[in-house]
């Protein structure tokens, strides 16, 4: 009757491979609650994050504007001032037909700007016209 091999423990019924699998359910059904409350968290900190990406652009992006349109305003500046003191100096020290080439060339350059332009915009309405 009492057998020294049997696993069972006295007044027990249950059959052993029963027991496995319900141990194996109950750690499938914990495994599936972590991963559950891990996709929440997840979704939570996705959510949090998308708030705190947007709280920082709207305060980061003007701050970006000021930085880079000062540097802009610095470079337009040194740019502009260069072209100046430069042209300056050279109307100054440059012997009087070099300063009639500069001029007569600056006339010629901007007349050949403004035909290739009004070129541009005949071309750019014969295209509009097009069926």
């Amino acid at each position: 009757m009492n057998d020294p091999d049997d696993t069972q423990s006295p007044g027990s019924n249950a059959d052993p491979a029963s027991a496995d699998e319900t141990a194996t359910d109950n750690q499938t059904s914990s495994s599936r609650r972590g991963f559950e409350e891990f996709s929440e968290a997840f979704r939570e900190a996705l959510r949090n994050g998308r708030g705190d990406a947007k709280e920082f652009a709207e305060k980061a992006i003007p701050a970006t504007k000021d930085f880079f349109g000062q540097g802009f305003y610095e470079i337009a500046y040194g740019v502009a001032y260069a072209a100046a003191f430069s042209g300056e100096i050279l109307k100054e020290v440059t012997p009087e037909n070099l300063k009639s080439g500069f001029e007569n060339g600056r006339e010629a350059g901007r007349e050949a700007a403004s035909d290739a332009v009004e070129k541009f915009k005949a071309r750019a309405e014969a295209t509009d016209q097009e069926p």
